[in-house]
């Protein structure tokens, strides 16, 4: 913007800054080279258009004036220092929600980790069950072996000999077993269960 001082219908001076043309008008009045109404005629910069026409009359004036801009300058600078302040606040606000959700998340990570953790440690506890399981039954499908040999040779040597009950189940699965020259631990556990036990360990780790 340019800022032309009109006295007594000439132009007495040219500013780019409204408050230097307001300054030397002042100065004029304060030394009484000015004594009648001043117009100060605003032109957009490059062109011979005039936007605005203000008459100042005296010091007084410009005194409310300056007043006036600098408590609109001190208002926009409050405002300015207030809306930062807001922005501040606001961004450290979310900043704290962020860390907030993120350490959630986090939090529900590792749930779900010692949740994997502890469903692999009871797997884990129920093979060493199943393992020791079939150990067992190992060695005792050796002894229930020596067993079957012994009753089969007595079975031979005396036609009388009478296979003790809790042993006919295991001893006709061995017979046919061995028959079929199949007699082993796998195909004897397949044949015969004394429980349930096998499969539901099995089905773990399917």
């Amino acid at each position: 913007m340019n800022y032309l001082i009109e006295y007594n219908n000439n132009i007495i001076g040219v500013y780019n800054d409204y408050n230097l043309a307001i300054l030397f008008i002042n100065s004029c009045m304060q030394n009484k080279f000015i004594v009648n109404n001043v117009n100060i005629l605003t032109f957009n910069e490059n062109s011979c258009y005039c936007i605005n026409k203000e008459t100042i009359t005296n010091k007084n004036q410009i005194l409310e004036n300056d007043n006036e801009k600098t408590i609109n300058i001190q208002n926009q600078i409050l405002e300015n220092d207030n809306e930062k302040t807001i922005n501040i606040q606001n961004q450290i606000l979310e900043n704290d929600n962020e860390k907030t959700i993120n350490i959630d998340q986090l939090e529900k990570e590792k749930n779900k980790i010692n949740s994997e953790l502890h469903d692999i440690n009871h797997k884990l506890n129920l093979y060493k069950k199943y393992k020791e399981q079939i150990e067992n039954e190992k060695n005792k499908f050796q002894v229930d072996i020596e067993l079957y040999k012994k009753f089969n040779e007595n079975l031979k040597n005396d036609s009388n000999f009478i296979i003790p009950e809790l042993f006919i189940n295991k001893y006709n699965i061995m017979y046919k077993l061995d028959i079929l020259g199949e007699l082993n631990y796998d195909n004897f556990i397949k044949n015969y269960q004394v429980d349930n036990n096998h499969n539901e360990f099995k089905e773990l780790f399917n």
